[in-house]
C-alpha cells in the first residue's frame, strides 16, 4: 500500500493574519493497514497535530468507507477562535484480525462460594472449543488480576483495564456476574439445579459493550434439556449455559463491522 497522506488546507479570511503569522494547518498521521477492531483506538491510529491559527482550534474527524469496504478514510478537521479552518485525510487499509478474548472472574453474588470460579472455567472451556478466536489463557488471566489488584472486574476503571489489555494482550474481556447457583429439591423430581448470570464482551481497549446477556438455566426447563429429562447436575447444566453464551459470544465477534462510519 502506498502510504501517501494527502493535505489540503482550507483559509477562511478573518482575523487570523492579524493574530497569528502562521496560518492554521493541520499534519495528519500516516496512513497504514490496521486490524479491523483497532479503528476505533485512537492510541493505535494516532491523531492528527493542529499547527498555528489563532486562539485554541478545535479537532474532529469522521470516517468514510469506500467503494471497497476494507479502505476507510478518516477525515480531520480543525477550526481556530478567528473561523479560519484546515482539513486533512489519513487512509486505513483494514485486515480481519483473530478476536483475542479474556475470560475474566465473575462477580459472585450468589451462595455458592466457588460458583463464580466454576462458571468462569465453564465459560473457558466452551470458547476455547471454537478456532474462530483466540482465548487467553486462563493462568496468564490470573496472575495479570492478582498482579493488577483488580478486585472487581466488572467495576474496572479505564487505567486498570488498559494495563490488563496490554498485559493479557486481550482484544476483548468477558465480563459478568453470578446471580443464583444453587440446588433446591422438588418434591416429585428431586435435586433441580438453578443457574442465573448477566454477561457482557466488551472492547478492551475502551471498555464498550459489544454484546450483553442476562442467561438463565433451571434443571427442569425443557428448554434446555431439549425435552429429554430433568437434569440433576448443576455442573452439567452449567456446561450447557456455558456453551450457549460461547455461541451467542462467537455470533457478537462475527457482527463487528470492520469499518466504522460515524
Amino acid at each position: 500500500m502506498n502510504r501517501v497522506v494527502a493535505t489540503v488546507a482550507v483559509l477562511v479570511f478573518g482575523c487570523a493574519s492579524a493574530v497569528s503569522a502562521d496560518p492554521l494547518s493541520l499534519n495528519c498521521p500516516p496512513s497504514e493497514t490496521i486490524p479491523c477492531d483497532q479503528l476505533d483506538n485512537l492510541d493505535r491510529t494516532g491523531r492528527a497535530k493542529v499547527v498555528g491559527g489563532c486562539g485554541d482550534a478545535s479537532l474532529m474527524f469522521r470516517d468514510s468507507v469506500l467503494a471497497v469496504d476494507s479502505l476507510v478514510i478518516r477525515i480531520w478537521t480543525a477550526e481556530d477562535t478567528c473561523g479560519e479552518s484546515a482539513v486533512c485525510f489519513q487512509l486505513f487499509t483494514l485486515v480481519s484480525a483473530i478476536p483475542r478474548i479474556a475470560v475474566l472472574p465473575l462477580e459472585n453474588l450468589s451462595s455458592a462460594e466457588e460458583g463464580g470460579r466454576v462458571l468462569q472455567r465453564l465459560l473457558e472451556d466452551a470458547l476455547g472449543r471454537s478456532t474462530d478466536h483466540v482465548l487467553i489463557s486462563p493462568a496468564k488471566v490470573d496472575d495479570a488480576i492478582s498482579r493488577g489488584r483488580v478486585r472487581q472486574p466488572v467495576l474496572m476503571d479505564d487505567d486498570q483495564r488498559q494495563k490488563l489489555s496490554e498485559t493479557v494482550e486481550a482484544q476483548y474481556f468477558l465480563v459478568g456476574s453470578l446471580l443464583n447457583y444453587e440446588v433446591y429439591q422438588d418434591q416429585y423430581s428431586g435435586p433441580i439445579p438453578m443457574i442465573s448470570c448477566a454477561l457482557q464482551l466488551q472492547r478492551a481497549h475502551d471498555g464498550r459493550t459489544i454484546w450483553s446477556e442476562s442467561l438463565h438455566a433451571v434443571g427442569n426447563d425443557g428448554e434446555w434439556l431439549f425435552a429429554l429429562g430433568v437434569e440433576h447436575d448443576i455442573t452439567r447444566l452449567g456446561r450447557e449455559l456455558a456453551r450457549k453464551a460461547a455461541d451467542a459470544v462467537g455470533n457478537a465477534l462475527s457482527a463487528q463491522p470492520c469499518s466504522v462510519i460515524r
